[in-house]
């Protein structure tokens, strides 16, 4: 039971301090779902912060906390006895609670400690939540959780190709547990060698279409790798399959493999491996060293620990560096820009996998979208792509989001992934930036939701758990929320122009670099970014009122000179008549 977990309930007359300023004689109570911290403004209103457990990530008190060192410590308060609890957030934020009494300083740690552990990732329990407690506070305009369809996908499909159909063949998870119930699949291949290709690969996960180009009818495939294993099985029904997909029979696909050929030869002793260029001859490989899991977090904590380090610039630029953050995105776009020119240049299909086809490849498959189709650049399409290429196809959420920069589960299997994806597609932002349709404000907000959410949308690590759950049912979608109106506004890129062409971004480093808005947001004074960007809204709508008015005497004019020919060709006419001579 949480309640046995929570050692006190409420702890008062502590000092709050956040990014911004210090509030004395706070009071904080501790909930089964959150910390209500109560703080008086300067105004003498008071304000209530809730934080979630799920977004808490790590404690730090600044004091013993266990019993031998207690007694060295005074018990009641004074000037020179505060004890600090430094509370690190998932969304990159720092609190700290100055507690005036050991005791109480104590209980709390404990309790925040004992609370942050009971949200682990593998062992909580999904239905406590808070967004399953969250009693829905606004008017749906459109159900994110139907918004979204297979069926809707499909037709998309269908203008572009007849070739596809969709299948029944996962219903009830019997065959792939991360994949959805239905899936478009070629029309040429049956169930049963869907089936069989199925158990030839890493957890099931079949080789899937999730891009078709629409001139060139090629496309993005992604999958897990096949269980070649030390003998080097074949499976005719897997090497059919993927040749289903090889639309232009003229040309050689790619098969990109984003792991290191050490690790695939690793992965080979243990039975996994990839497609042996015998059996696969219509397929040519590559590789490419995307970093695994628990490197992409170890990065991640590294970046910021430098973003957090307020010392000399120097010291900050060298803890940067040695984080390899901005390497990895360099890396991660260069490699989707290689499936970009396969699919746009050569014209010929690319399968992606690394060794479970749930990170790395949903990584790399969708920022290869973004640069290939426009309609991805769009709010509604890219919410479809997180939809259909992270949620529906089985990024584990849950898993991967269990903690932030500065925490640690016991299981180790967090990770940064899809904070990585949303940092690739900020860096797009900056240098396409009349491209897009949103602003950095919908990444930030995807952000902090992945981590910590009042919706049920990113909580689940796959469909089958969201069904498990009743998920549908019991909480309410992110995107009911994001696509009203007044939400959707703060979304908008007042400089947005669509542009249909493909996007081909720099990758050279100095074009790659540090998301301040998001990093360091907390750690550095944002107001000079605000303000330019709000003296940009001001010139954007000055601009589109100036265009409104020149419409305007557009009009007029164009009205001006029909009734100035319309006179005259009246004038004409009577002159005329008046000109005729008259018959008797």
């Amino acid at each position: 039971m949480v309640t046995d977990l929570i050692k006190i309930p409420c702890v008062r007359n502590l000092v709050f301090r956040d990014h911004l300023q210090a509030y004395p004689e706070s009071i904080i109570n501790v909930t089964l779902h959150n910390v209500i911290v109560t703080h008086k403004q300067p105004d003498g209103n008071y304000k209530e912060l809730w934080i979630f457990y799920t977004n808490m990530d790590a404690i730090q008190p600044k004091f013993p906390m266990k019993t031998e060192f207690r007694s060295q410590l005074p018990l009641s308060p004074s000037l020179a006895s505060v004890y600090t609890i430094v509370l690190r957030l998932k969304t990159l934020e720092t609190c700290y609670f100055d507690v005036p009494v050991l005791d109480d300083a104590i209980k709390l740690a404990e309790s925040l400690d004992a609370l942050i552990a009971n949200t682990d990732g593998l062992t909580c329990d999904v239905t406590f939540l808070f967004p399953f407690c969250f009693s829905r506070d606004f008017d749906v305009i459109q159900d994110g959780w139907t918004a979204f369809s297979v069926e809707s996908e499909y037709s998309r499909l269908q203008a572009i190709s007849d070739e596809w159909r969709i299948s029944d063949v996962n219903k009830d998870f019997a065959i792939c547990e991360t994949y959805p119930e239905r899936l478009v699949v070629p029309k040429s291949i049956s169930d049963d060698y869907l089936k069989r290709s199925a158990a030839f690969r890493a957890h099931n996960r079949f080789p899937l279409l999730c891009y078709l180009h629409k001139s060139s009818k090629s496309c993005i495939i992604r999958s897990s790798q096949p269980l070649v294993g030390p003998s080097v099985r074949r499976c005719k029904e897997d090497e059919s399959v993927v040749n289903a997909m090889l639309t232009q029979r003229n040309k050689k696909g790619w098969i990109l493999d984003t792991r290191h050929p050490n690790i695939i030869k690793s992965a080979q002793s243990k039975g996994g491996g990839c497609e042996p260029d015998q059996y696969y001859a219509l397929w040519r490989r590559l590789n490419w060293n995307l970093e695994k899991h628990n490197l992409l977090q170890e990065s991640f904590m590294k970046l910021m620990d430098a973003c957090i380090d307020q010392s000399e610039k120097d010291r900050w630029l060298s803890k940067l560096e040695g984080s390899n953050w901005l390497l990895h995105v360099k890396e991660t776009l260069k490699t989707a820009c290689t499936v970009a020119q396969t699919i746009d240049c050569e014209e010929t299909s690319v399968l992606v996998h690394g060794s479970d086809g749930w990170d790395t490849t949903l990584l790399v498959t969708s920022l290869a979208q973004i640069l290939l189709d426009p309609d991805c650049r769009t709010i509604t399409g890219f919410e479809a792509l997180i939809e259909r290429e992270w949620i529906q196809a089985g990024h584990p959420f849950r898993t991967r989001c269990t903690r932030s920069a500065f925490g640690r589960s016991s299981h180790g299997y967090e990770s940064p992934i899809f904070t990585l994806f949303l940092d690739c597609t900020w860096q797009l932002l900056q240098q396409f930036a009349c491209s897009f349709e949103f602003n950095d404000t919908l990444l930030i907000e995807l952000f902090e939701h992945a981590y910590s959410s009042k919706f049920g949308t990113f909580i689940f690590n796959n469909e089958k758990e969201k069904k498990k759950y009743n998920g549908i049912k019991q909480t309410v979608s992110l995107w009911s929320y994001f696509n009203r109106p007044e939400i959707l506004h703060t979304f908008l890129n007042p400089f947005y122009e669509p542009n249909p062409n493909v996007l081909w971004p720099s990758v050279a480093a100095p074009s790659i670099v540090l998301w301040r808005s998001l990093y360091l947001r907390f750690y550095e004074n944002q107001t000079p970014q605000r303000e330019a960007w709000d003296e940009y809204l001001l010139i954007k709508e000055k601009e589109m009122q100036l265009r409104s008015y020149v419409n305007k005497l557009r009009q007029e004019l164009l009205e001006l000179e029909r009734k100035c020919t319309e006179k005259a060709s009246n004038t004409t006419s009577i002159i005329k008549t008046e000109k005729d001579p008259v018959t008797i």
